[in-house]
């Protein structure tokens, strides 16, 4: 309904201004750009903000595009990143209902003080990976303190409206102040011309922001003067004005956006005629054309009582479609929200008592959403912090980190309003390379929407001519779960083939015979792939996020922090009292796994020898590593690997090592193919190696063969083993209606139920949820968070106490 009206908005207006032909040209192009390159924006529900080591994070991903959920993509991928950059583990999940979800466990021997989360679709990698959602999460350490670190430099940068100043043109300018840890600085001084004179004077009004109106005059240059918190004098340079150009100015009206054009003497015939194009979610809502004399100006009116509530670009381009200046402003309709109820039904806040409550939705429209309670005492956010609300309707249309988004939605108050527009004025925005569409000189797109997992393979090891055209390959996929499925694959005269669409988690392990030669089967191996993208070991990471956590006083995080220790350790008595020893005798030396691999693997000159040794099979971390060089990375001491520029390098002492796949010489990017499902054994010889010419060392590795694939065989058949999604842990809540030895362990439970997944529609308006309290908690507190499927998002927290 509502992009019906966008586009009906649309069409009144190109048919009321002169020149419709190239109008309506525009437009289509417009139109054409957005079908090919529609934007994904994702948003990740937490259980929490901060936690303690050794505790899981849970979290929820919903995916947006437009105004409504996405069904562009399937797959949703995310990374664990410490404080350097080092990618710590990642997992991919279906999407489901336009939304994911997953958890990730923090190792109880973690000792920095944040981590961060970043997910995202195969679909968004097309496009500037500064819109990717990437959240900082605070560790919880011995002594952490709320307040943040101690700022060492401010900086200070001025945004003229429109873009640019234009000599003798009044314009106004908005300024952004935050010290080099990404907080906001208040801030006051003057601006000077470089005669010396006093131009005006400016002050931060909210958040270090601020705006302050002046009139370039020519051969003139200006400078800001301030004093900044640690008493030092300071000036940084005003954007230079441009001789000729013109700006826009935007306001609002009662039920308009109002736009002023002004423009200078100069410019020629390309500032007489302008246009003046509005865009909201790739959309086009309004288009004019401006005849502005020289030295004028002209205004107009938007109608925006019947658009949606969401950030809208507004360019001014000259005569020739060239864009001279542009502005963001917030379309505020008060319409992007949903409520949901929270309704006690029994509430028991001693020592694991028993909670019930019920969650309502008022809206007849289907609905997603998650729920997390927590203790309100150890638990405590800012109702500012970036939400499912702020998230899809400005940060993650904005370029850079906005403190406290949540505030600017917070009441419908002018104030509010106005701190919003210095938001809009102050951070970077722009999706479109205005040149490049006009040249229909449309992006090249490296990556394709997926369909869930694939199943890409290559039958290897036999020569390519032995595949006869129509070569099909019989083929059972065996779930981790025991169930089976059945393909019929045709190979084309290279021995590739390929379906996609499946849906499994864990490993699975594909059991194959060639239809037309049976023999085959005994020659061949099969290399598989399951279609997801292989990420980074390594990411950049903008430290200035940490300025959008925020935390209670130092007393409450000293509170969660022995919370946290007391929860930990009754994790260990849980261990403890779970586990079964059994007697073991031993009767002489017994071989470890990695012997018996050697044996099973391992000839001549590779056997045995002065190196490192590895069984991904039993390593946890296999699973989600990318590849054989990033499962390598870190783990033998003076082997360093690159990755970056797309091509892999190795260095150790000062040379390149020697690489062996199944004992055979290879290269860099045959390995970096093989997915880690394949392989069954890795050895690292040190310097010098005998088989390696230069005595750097060697790496060897190991594909699996025949039985190696997989433990569990289906008789006569070959078979390989391929990664499906990451497996999903299952959020544990005690019940303390039945008894169980292991009520005797402390309860210290900070997250006292999660639940990604709850689905309402107007059939189904009202869910229970039952839980029961930890050994402490006296307050807690709801979170729930959802989108509808007609795009309304909705954020509620209570207080149960």
């Amino acid at each position: 309904m509502i992009q019906k009206l966008i586009k009906s908005l649309a069409i009144i207006c190109l048919l009321i201004i002169p020149g419709r032909m190239f109008a309506q040209r525009f437009d289509s192009l417009m139109m054409v750009y957005s079908d090919r390159y529609p934007v994904e924006r994702a948003h990740v529900h937490f259980d929490k903000n901060y936690y303690n080591a050794g505790e899981t994070i849970w979290f929820k991903a919903y995916l947006m595009s437009g105004l409504w959920p996405s069904t562009i993509s399937t797959n949703m991928y995310f990374d664990l990143v410490d404080d350097n950059g080092n990618v710590l583990n990642s997992k991919v999940a279906p999407i489901i209902e336009s939304s994911a979800m997953g958890s990730f466990d923090i190792a109880p021997n973690y000792t920095k003080s944040v981590l961060y989360v970043k997910a995202y679709t195969r679909w968004q990698l097309n496009f500037d990976t500064a819109f990717l959602f990437t959240k900082a999460i605070k560790i919880i350490n011995k002594g952490a303190s709320g307040k943040p670190e101690r700022a060492t430099s401010v900086s200070l940068r001025f945004f003229p409206e429109g873009g640019d100043l234009v000599n003798g043109i009044e314009s106004v300018v908005a300024f952004k102040a935050v010290d080099n840890n990404g907080y906001p600085v208040n801030i006051n001084g003057n601006i000077v011309s470089s005669a010396g004179q006093k131009v005006a004077a400016f002050k931060s009004i909210h958040d270090g922001m601020g705006s302050v109106t002046i009139t370039p005059q020519a051969n003139t240059t200006y400078k800001a003067v301030w004093k900044d918190v640690f008493g030092k004098d300071q000036s940084v340079d005003l954007p230079a004005a441009k001789s000729n150009g013109a700006v826009i100015k935007v306001s609002d009206g009662l039920d308009t956006k109002n736009f002023t054009i002004r423009r200078s003497g100069g410019g020629g015939d390309a500032l007489n005629t302008m246009h003046i194009v509005a865009m909201m979610n790739q959309q086009v809502v309004y288009m004019a054309n401006l005849h502005v004399k020289e030295s004028g100006e002209m205004t107009g009116e938007i109608p925006s009582t019947q658009l949606p509530s969401c950030i809208m670009q507004l360019t001014l381009f000259d005569a020739d479609w060239k864009p001279v200046a542009e502005r963001i402003t917030f379309v505020d309709n008060n319409d992007y929200q949903f409520d949901a109820n929270v309704r006690k039904k029994s509430i028991q806040l001693t020592k694991r008592g028993k909670n019930e409550i019920d969650i309502e939705v008022d809206d007849t429209v289907k609905s997603n959403l998650s729920v997390s309670i927590t203790d309100a005492d150890v638990y405590q956010p800012k109702m500012e912090d970036d939400n499912i609300v702020s998230r899809f309707l400005m940060t993650s249309e904005l370029r850079g980190n906005i403190y406290r988004p949540y505030y600017y939605f917070s009441n419908p108050s002018d104030s509010v309003k106005n701190h919003r527009d210095l938001v809009m004025l102050t951070n970077g925005w722009r999706r479109y390379n205005w040149d490049k569409i006009m040249a229909k000189n449309f992006p090249s797109l490296k990556y394709q929407p997926d369909k869930f997992l694939s199943l890409n393979g290559q039958a290897y090891g036999v020569s390519q001519n032995r595949f006869k055209k129509g070569e099909m390959m019989n083929a059972i996929l065996q779930m981790p779960d025991s169930s089976k499925q059945m393909f019929f694959l045709e190979l084309d005269s290279t021995g590739r083939f390929n379906t996609e669409g499946l849906v499994f988690f864990g490993k699975a392990n594909l059991y194959y015979t060639f239809n037309k030669n049976s023999a085959l089967a005994e020659r061949a191996s099969l290399r598989l792939d399951n279609g997801l993208v292989k990420g980074s070991s390594s990411m950049a990471i903008d430290k200035t996020l940490l300025a959008g956590v925020s935390l209670p006083d130092s007393n409450t995080l000293h509170q969660s922090y022995l919370v946290g220790q007391g929860y930990i350790n009754a994790g260990k008595d849980r261990d403890r009292k779970t586990q079964t020893l059994q007697e073991v005798v031993v009767k002489g030396k017994v071989r470890s796994e990695k012997d018996k691999l050697d044996d099973k693997y391992a000839n001549g000159l590779f056997k045995g020898g002065d190196g490192y040794s590895f069984d991904p099979a039993n390593d946890p971390f296999a699973s989600s590593a990318y590849s054989i060089f990033t499962y390598l990375q870190g783990k033998v001491p003076g082997l360093m690997i690159n990755t970056s520029g797309g091509t892999t390098s190795l260095t150790w002492r000062g040379g390149a090592p020697g690489l062996y796949l199944d004992e055979m010489s290879t290269d860099a990017e045959q390995i970096q193919n093989i997915p880690m499902t394949d392989v069954a054994y890795i050895k690292v010889f040190r310097p010098p190696f005998m088989g390696t010419g230069g005595g750097n060392g060697g790496i060897a590795i190991y594909t699996k063969r025949g039985g190696g694939a997989s433990t569990a065989n289906i008789k006569g058949l070959e078979s390989s083993a391929i990664l499906g999604y990451s497996d999903i842990k299952e959020f544990s809540s005690p019940n303390y209606a039945v008894e169980s030895p292991l009520d005797a362990i402390d309860d210290l439970r900070t997250t006292l139920y999660w639940k990604p997944y709850i689905l309402l529609d107007k059939v189904t308006k009202r869910t229970t949820i039952q839980f029961y309290n930890n050994d402490i908690s006296k307050r807690l507190r709801v979170t729930i968070e959802g989108v509808s499927e007609t795009g309304k998002l909705m954020h509620t927290e209570e207080i149960i106490q």
